[in-house]
């Protein structure tokens, strides 16, 4: 879930099909090529809702910029995601190097 989080904090108005399609990867089958296969749709939907439970994500309404059942950050999930990740900065920096 926290994958899914970041995914839509860097590419914002996500929707489910793209977010298979991203976890998707290549299919060998025997000696034929590898043909590109995408990930289990409900999964994804599944993280989504809970992250929405959580009030991280929220679905786009259909306005201008935003495209109906897409995913975005909310204000919210921004500050907690924001805040996690200068946490691991400062805590990287502390370390000593070796």
């Amino acid at each position: 879930m926290a994958s899914l989080a970041r995914k839509i904090y860097v590419r914002p108005r996500t929707g489910v099909k793209l977010l298979t399609h991203i976890y998707g990867s290549n299919k060998q089958v025997g000696s034929r090529r590898p043909h590109h296969v995408s990930a289990s749709g409900s999964i994804i939907r599944w993280g989504l809702t809970q992250l929405e439970k959580l009030k991280v994500v929220k679905k786009g309404r259909k306005t201008d910029e935003l495209k109906v059942n897409s995913r975005v950050i909310s204000k919210e999930g921004a500050k907690d995601l924001n805040r996690i990740a200068t946490e691991v900065i400062l805590a990287q920096r502390a370390r000593p190097t070796q």
